[in-house]
């Protein structure tokens, strides 16, 4: 049940991901348009200068609120992350509970050594350990 949940929520996460990009590709390509035209148009009739001044203002205006929606993609995206790495933290112990019932009663020894493995293995897993620093270069001298 956890594993089927955890796949309809990718599939949703993913879906909705999907959409802000294209959304967001859509938007800057017609701030990209809008920009392109007001070029046109000023080396077309230079004398028509206000027009495509308020064009390419436009686009740039577009452009801004295509990259305000890469904000909130990016925004999404670690969300979706933290999502999923809770989801299948959730998913592990699971897993991890439903092997322990699948031993049954009768085989203790086994029992409690798989419960101690299990244990280590979802603290290993789970445990997030500090990158270690690169020893500083001296420099002898200069």
């Amino acid at each position: 049940m956890g594993q089927a949940k955890l796949e309809i929520y990718l599939n949703r996460n993913l879906n909705q991901v999907r959409s802000i990009y294209w959304l967001t590709v859509a938007v800057l390509v017609a701030g990209f348009s809008l920009i392109g035209y007001g070029v046109y148009k000023l080396f077309s009739d230079p004398q028509n200068f206000s027009a495509s001044v308020l064009s390419a203002a436009s686009g740039v205006l577009v452009n801004f609120v295509g990259a305000s929606f890469l904000i909130v993609y990016r925004a999404t995206m670690a969300q979706a992350k933290d999502y999923v790495t809770i989801l299948e933290r959730i998913n592990a112990v699971g897993m991890a509970v439903q092997i322990l019932e699948s031993l049954g009663d009768g085989n203790d020894a086994l029992r409690t050594m798989t419960t101690a493995e299990i244990a280590k293995q979802l603290l290993n897993m789970y445990t997030r350990s500090r990158p270690q620093e690169k020893p500083r270069r001296e420099n002898g001298g200069s």
